[in-house]
């Protein structure tokens, strides 16, 4: 069914899903565990939209590795443009920079980012050139970014310093004239228990259309020019690009969401009790919630932007569709302490994809579980009467083996230096590092909070755990690049029809959903797709799997 999709500033034609559509017998499950979900309409956590062709997503791997990826022979049977093979080779990550770039560059109406923090190096570098490049246009577009206002006791400043919404903005806005009808809006917020929630989604959306969505941060050290490694924190990562798939309205939809959040609490957050009791976790004091705002060449401390989705609303994705060969895409988010951990529709996906998997579970996780935090989290508000998203895989997980599906874990090595935030001595590697664990104690947590049995866990033909994680992290030579700990959000299952026995299906979820507690806000994309699935089997799980350990 074709229908008006009425975002705030454009109206454009989308192609949205049946509920009860021809998708998987993995996927129609997935969505009815949503539905029986009931989750906000005005919230619209979730959304289903049919892909008119998965050849057209494109796999950005960092670092960029040379058999995933195209090389100057293939350039003319691939939909993105190629780089020169030696490109490949000297500058992983610039590939993923480049469509971002490009992206942002096609907008003509909107412009939705939104990231872990804001970082100095070549993301921000390249969200500048592109705004400078957009403005160009002389056109009234607007530009929302969204980050998270990481807490500064996590963040070890001599690895990583996050810029204010102030100096970000002031930054990104540098090359665009002040007679610009352009706006540019830069939000930043952290809440809930302890100030533990805030933006964790990586989206790149452009007037409801197309967009970049996955687990990729700004990290700078994710792209150097100079090779695969930084003195940072280099890690290998994934993310997903969507163009003219209409899936930019629901991520849209999903950050209306949190600016909303920004937009209450700006005006006010030094004066509220929450600023106050949470001063120590500030930067230099600032508030948990940031909103600055750039017009006519000038940077003001007030007004809200625009809802870009505000006339979307998942529930017109009813009408039912007759078309088996069709492939599909569900948009999935999380808002955590934004909805008071009412609006999860992500937990309840990826959960119902692991149940209902037929003969296999792929998962690659920067840590399947967190013990520390996963202690911190039973005592929050709002959490107590629920079971954790991360338990809940490993008990889906075991349930899986039980039935005799093939689990391979691939994960962040108790050596790795896995995450954005590197060793906080403040509060101690554990807490800090969410993925030091060895694959034994993996297999415990498992048997401990999964309800696995022994013999499930140790049975190689139904568990096999590797890790990822770099030798030498901030000098590694280039030859270990494919050790770097991994970041990567990824699962993957397979789905049969028992009323035919067949293989129905495959379905892919990529996103920055991670499976240790933590109540940050999520995105991320599921493709119901064979085609789509035996592709990224052989470009991203293929390679990075035989290269962990």
């Amino acid at each position: 069914m074709k229908l008006k999709c009425v975002t705030g500033l454009v109206t454009m034609t989308c192609v949205l899903l049946s509920h009860a559509a021809l998708a998987s017998t993995v996927g129609q499950g997935i969505i009815s565990d949503l539905r029986a979900g009931q989750f906000s309409a005005k919230r619209s956590v979730w959304s289903v939209n049919k892909l008119a062709s998965t050849d057209a997503i494109g796999i950005y791997q960092v670092p960029f590795f040379k058999t995933a990826q195209p090389t100057v022979a293939d350039c003319t049977k691939v939909v993105e443009p190629c780089l020169d093979e030696k490109l490949l080779l000297t500058q992983p990550g610039m590939n993923f920079v480049r469509q971002y770039n490009q992206l942002i560059q096609s907008a003509e109406n909107y412009v939705d980012i939104a990231s872990l923090d804001s970082q100095d190096g070549l993301m921000l570098d390249n969200i500048r050139a592109a705004l400078g490049a957009l403005a160009r246009k002389n056109k009234p577009i607007t530009v929302r970014v969204m980050f998270g206002s990481v807490p500064e006791l996590l963040n070890f400043r001599v690895q990583n310093n996050p810029k204010s919404a102030a100096d970000t903005l002031k930054y990104i806005t540098r090359d665009i004239p002040a007679s610009s009808p352009m706006k540019v809006f830069v939000g930043m917020y952290r809440s809930g228990y302890l100030g533990r929630s805030w933006n964790h989604a990586k989206i790149l959306s452009v007037d409801g259309d197309s967009v970049i969505i996955g687990g990729v941060n700004f990290l700078d050290g994710d792209f150097k020019s100079a090779g695969y490694v930084s003195s940072i924190n280099p890690v290998n990562d994934m993310s997903l690009g969507y163009r003219s798939a209409g899936l930019g309205v629901p991520a849209s939809k999903f950050l209306d969401n949190e600016w909303d959040l920004v937009c209450k609490q700006a005006k006010d957050a030094e004066k509220s009790i929450l600023w106050a009791a949470t001063a120590l976790w500030t930067r230099s004091g600032r508030p948990s919630w940031d909103l600055q705002r750039f017009q006519n060449g000038n940077i003001y401390e007030t007004g809200c932007p625009d809802k870009l989705a505000r006339g979307f609303d998942f529930t017109s994705n009813h009408a039912p569709q007759d078309d088996p060969n069709a492939d599909y895409a569900i948009s999935l988010g999380r808002l955590g302490d934004v909805a008071d951990w009412e609006q999860d529709a992500s937990d309840v996906a990826q959960v119902s994809m692991i149940q209902r998997a037929h003969s296999y579970v792929r998962i690659s996780q920067q840590s399947l579980y967190n013990n520390a935090l996963s202690k911190l989290d039973a005592n929050t508000p709002g959490y107590l009467t629920v079971v954790p998203f991360p338990r809940k895989v490993l008990m889906a997980l075991c349930g899986a083996m039980g039935r005799g599906v093939k689990v391979q874990v691939m994960t962040s090595g108790e050596k790795g230096h896995p995450g954005t935030y590197p060793y906080s001595p403040p509060l101690g590697r554990e807490v800090a590092y969410p993925a030091y664990a060895s694959i034994a104690e993996l297999k415990g947590y498992l048997k401990e909070f999964g309800g696995c049995q022994p013999g499930l866990v140790e049975d190689a033909k139904l568990l096999e755990i590797r890790t990822n994680w770099n030798k030498a992290a901030a000098n590694a030579a280039a030859a270990s690049y494919t050790h770097f700990p991994n970041h990567s959000k990824v699962v993957m299952v397979d789905s049969l029809n028992r009323g035919t026995g067949q293989v129905d299906g495959k379905l892919v979820y990529v996103g920055s959903h991670n499976t240790y507690d933590q109540s940050h806000a999520e995105y991320g994309v599921i493709v119901d797709s064979q085609r789509f699935a035996d592709r990224m089997d052989e470009e991203f799980w293929q390679y990075n799997w035989n290269n962990a350990k």
